[in-house]
């Protein structure tokens, strides 16, 4: 039964850890100018994604390459805090974007803006997006059967936070809303403080929307979750 169970597939073998014996480096660099934070960064590291590869029979396994680069910008707009930040995301193992095992060269870009809406009331916006830039070369070799990513992924983040009896008691919920994916990861949460030292927190997991989509694709592993935590 073993041997007509394996019958037809190709042999997978254990994905060499290139990340262990490569050399990572990254690097930041930040200032101040005025009220506003200036930072750049870059970095030569890896994928922490397995890139798998059908060759001679074999499911063979590694972890490409990926370079960044980006900077960011951090500083008060009207009665909030301004937040931008944009990078490029470089797979040097497939410049061209014809491997489909490993992730399309990528620019990355986000705008924030949070404020104190009202006492103890603090309202925070993000806006994200992926830009692929080899976009017909991976529609080209994306293998047949597979979902098909748009060049252009978008996801908004909401986090609403209200403090109440003295601020022993928060409220909090932190949303994802898939703008191009048309999915949600939504994460409510109620913390109470017994004192200093002791606190518990109730909340849940909520993933809904298109299954194809990142988050709605989890939307079977809904939970809700219970936290008890005291420090000495």
């Amino acid at each position: 039964m073993a041997a007509l169970r394996g019958a037809g597939l190709p042999r997978r073998t254990e994905a060499p850890d290139n990340s262990a014996e490569e050399l990572e480096i990254s690097g930041l660099v930040f200032g101040y100018f005025d009220n506003w934070e200036l930072a750049g960064y870059t970095s030569r590291t890896h994928y922490h994604s397995q890139a798998r590869r059908v060759t001679a029979g074999e499911i063979v396994g590694a972890y490409p390459r990926l370079n960044t680069l980006g900077a960011s910008l951090t500083g008060p707009a009207g009665k909030g805090v301004l937040s931008l930040e944009a990078g490029y995301y470089d797979s040097p193992q497939d410049r061209d974007g014809r491997d489909p095992s490993v992730e399309n060269s990528q620019f990355r870009g986000l705008v924030g803006y949070s404020r104190q809406v009202w006492d103890d009331t603090t309202l925070g916006l993000q806006l994200y997006g992926e830009w692929m830039r080899d976009y017909s070369a991976y529609r080209e070799t994306l293998p047949a059967g597979f979902p098909v990513k748009d060049r252009l992924r978008t996801v908004t983040t909401l986090r609403f936070t209200q403090l109440f009896a003295h601020q022993t008691v928060t409220f909090n919920v932190f949303a994802f809303v898939g703008l191009s994916e048309k999915d949600h990861y939504i994460i409510p949460s109620l913390r109470y403080a017994f004192s200093d030292k002791l606190w518990a927190e109730i909340g849940a997991n909520v993933f809904g929307g298109n299954r194809n989509g990142t988050f709605g694709s989890l939307r079977d592993n809904r939970n809700v979750y219970l936290t008890v935590r005291y420090a000495v």
